[in-house]
C-alpha cells in the first residue's frame, strides 16, 4: 500500500513540475514536493480514499449521500497535481528570460522567445 501511495504522489509531482519547469531551482521544487507529500497529499486523498473521507462514497457522512468514485486514482491524483500546479505557477508568475525580460507583453503577446 505504501508503494503505490508513493507512486502516486509522484505522478502529482510531476504533474507541478511541468508547470513549473525553468522557473524556480531543482531545491525550492524539492522543498515543495516534500512539504506537499507529508502535509496535503495524505489529508486530500484520505478526503476520498478512505471509508471515513467526506469525499468517500462508502461515508455515511459524505456530501448529498453522494461520494466520488475514483478509478485508480486518476480522479484525485490530477486533480491535486493540477490545483498545486495551477497555485504555484500563479504565485510565481509568468516565465523570464534572461536578465528578468518577460516573455510576453501586458496584452500577452509574445516578445521574443
Amino acid at each position: 500500500h505504501f508503494f503505490l501511495s508513493y507512486t502516486y504522489m509522484m505522478t502529482a509531482a510531476t504533474i507541478i513540475s511541468g508547470a513549473v519547469a525553468e522557473r524556480i531551482s531543482l531545491e525550492a521544487y524539492g522543498c515543495f514536493v516534500c512539504v506537499l507529500s507529508v502535509f496535503a497529499y495524505p489529508v486530500v486523498v484520505h478526503w476520498v480514499w478512505s471509508d471515513s473521507g467526506w469525499l468517500s462514497p462508502w461515508s455515511p457522512n459524505n456530501i448529498a449521500s453522494n461520494g466520488v468514485l475514483d478509478f485508480s486514482g486518476s480522479i484525485i491524483i490530477h486533480l491535486f497535481g493540477g490545483t498545486c500546479a495551477l497555485t504555484l505557477a500563479y504565485l510565481i508568475g509568468p516565465r523570464r528570460l534572461q536578465g528578468g525580460v518577460s516573455v510576453f507583453s501586458p496584452e500577452g503577446r509574445v516578445v521574443r522567445s
